[in-house]
């Protein structure tokens, strides 16, 4: 399914369409301009997502929560739990939940160590 990005300018009356890239199931944004989306791979726009940088990550199929407190301390959460400290660039398996499921769940962090995660 190729998933696609609106935004609005008048509270969800219209919807433009903006990007068609395919982000995945997530979507966060920490700004007007910068966010993310992820999916098999996490994506960065800086841009109010008229582009979007693919890292090379391969995340697998099910991320359904991106959390990121600033530009570059991020998590997202799906079949495992990732972590970034550099927007990104670079992606950790922080917690790995060989049968955690993030689907209906949530994921959100304070700080660089405390959170809360809801599966």
């Amino acid at each position: 399914m190729q998933n696609k990005f609106y935004k609005t300018n008048d509270g969800g009356q219209t919807l433009q369409l903006i990007n068609n890239t395919n982000l995945g199931y997530a979507l966060f944004y920490i700004s007007k301009d910068t966010g993310w989306g992820a999916g098999e791979f996490l994506h960065q726009t800086t841009d109010i997502g008229s582009n979007f940088l693919r890292y090379p990550t391969d995340l697998g199929n099910y991320n359904y929560i991106i959390q990121f407190m600033d530009k570059l301390h991020g998590w997202i959460a799906g079949t495992n739990i990732y972590k970034t400290l550099d927007g990104g660039n670079t992606i950790d398996t922080h917690i790995y939940t060989p049968n955690f499921s993030a689907l209906g769940g949530d994921v959100h962090f304070f700080d660089a160590s405390n959170g809360y995660i809801y599966e």
